[in-house]
């Protein structure tokens, strides 16, 4: 089985992080100003073993105010758990959060029904029929419903069983000849250590040793160490959560958005052409709108550049240019 990375999404106050927790054992809402608030604000991490293998969690705020954090967290994971309060139901980030994990290419993924214990059956049947709509033109349209409830410790344990079984689906597209990449995610200093950048490892292995560039930067780093889930590595492959202790840069120099990657393995340019689709529920997309451009974790503003058409229209695809 190759490396997993699981990822949340949905609507806020739905119970991500909770239902995180209680499957790992770890709060992944670490800033004071989240603790302060009860509300996830940026990607937290933590980590569960399942079918003897070590699976990086990313949990992602649900507010719509920190969708850009969402989509750094949803960028590198493998599968989803879209999560969905039985009290709320369909909400308006359950809806967009589903749009941008479709919309990155994952195809693996369960639904998940928390706070089962705030209602009886027959909104329960009522809820799994509407979730049952939403899903089925989607990538999830064959997806295992859970219903679960912190206070059920059988229905957490449950969804292990199920995530376990529904992992082993995923199947590697990988190849030996990428070369390795990292997007940053996280960047800070570590005393007697130095800088530090986090991401998920992606294409390739990574080696303590190695040489690489930080883009767009075009700075070379060698990596002086490697950490996966609190262990050491002399060598970590891809699809693993991933710290590096980086040499030759200094914290100030690296933001959220950079990457880490062979030489000469990226190009940096201020456009990019793109087969742009225009989700079903979107809105008319005119030439010249600017846009947010969510790339690997980093947000950029970009202006759209439309090729042969004025204008694209909701659930239509067209190419396109995006300046930034």
């Amino acid at each position: 089985m190759k490396n997993i990375i699981i990822g949340s999404a949905g609507h806020i106050d739905h119970g991500k992080t909770a239902l995180i927790e209680h499957l790992t054992g770890k709060n992944t809402d670490t800033l004071p100003e989240e603790k302060k608030r009860g509300l996830t604000i940026d990607i937290g991490f933590s980590h569960i073993q399942l079918e003897n293998k070590t699976i990086g969690i990313i949990d992602v705020p649900g507010h719509e105010k920190f969708i850009k954090n969402m989509t750094a967290g949803t960028s590198s994971i493998d599968f989803v758990m879209l999560v969905i309060a039985c009290d709320d139901g369909i909400m308006p980030q359950t809806i967009e959060h589903l749009n941008i994990v479709s919309l990155l290419g994952i195809k693996y993924g369960v639904v998940v029904l928390t706070k089962k214990d705030l209602v009886d059956q027959e909104r329960l049947a009522v809820l799994k029929s509407e979730v049952k709509e939403l899903i089925k033109d989607s990538f999830l349209k064959d997806a295992k419903i859970c219903e679960v409830s912190i206070k059920d410790p059988q229905s957490i344990e449950d969804l292990k069983k199920i995530l376990s079984d529904e992992i082993k689906k995923i199947t590697s597209t990988s190849s030996k000849n990428k070369k390795f990449r990292l997007d940053i995610d996280r960047v800070f200093s570590v005393k007697g250590f130095g800088t530090v950048v986090t991401g998920t490892s992606k294409n390739s292995t990574v080696n303590v040793g190695d040489k690489l560039i930080l883009y767009p930067q075009l700075k070379e780093v060698i990596v002086k160490g490697i950490e996966s889930h609190n262990k050491k590595f002399l060598s970590l492959e891809a699809g693993n959560r991933c710290a590096l202790n980086l040499a030759g840069v200094e914290v100030k120099e690296i933001h959220r958005g950079d990457s880490v990657a062979e030489k000469d393995s990226l190009y940096i340019s201020d456009r990019v052409d793109c087969l742009f689709y225009s989700i079903k529920n979107s809105i008319p997309i005119k030439n010249n709108s600017r846009v947010h451009l969510n790339i690997g974790t980093a947000e950029v503003i970009g202006r759209i550049k439309i090729f042969e058409k004025d204008s694209i229209l909701p659930n239509e695809t067209a190419f396109i240019q995006i300046e930034i």
